[in-house]
């Protein structure tokens, strides 16, 4: 079993939306990521052991600490509308 298998608990779905994710970093424009999952994806390090590792640690924690600044900043209405869009997230379809 992979790294991904394993932290995916063996759910194949969730395997692939890892690699799928992994694979949009591996092609995004942020250095230090595209290195992070390049390694990730060709085996050379674990997904835990990136994630652990401060220097991918902060990167990743960046766009969260953003969202986290500006959620904090709805008021409970906007708050709700945003939970509302569910998974999809704004601009996505759900099915």
């Amino acid at each position: 079993m992979s790294d991904l298998d394993d932290i995916a608990a063996g759910d194949p779905h969730r395997s692939q939306a890892l690699r799928d994710a992994l694979t949009r970093l591996a092609d995004g424009p942020n250095d230090l990521l595209r290195e992070m999952a390049t390694a990730v994806l060709n085996a050379e390090i674990s997904l835990r052991d990136a994630v652990a590792a401060d220097t991918y640690a902060a990167e990743l924690t960046k766009p969260f600490h953003a969202f986290w600044v500006q959620y904090e900043q709805m008021t409970p209405e906007e708050r709700e509308h945003l939970a509302a869009q569910g998974p999809a997230g704004p601009g996505q379809t759900h099915r």
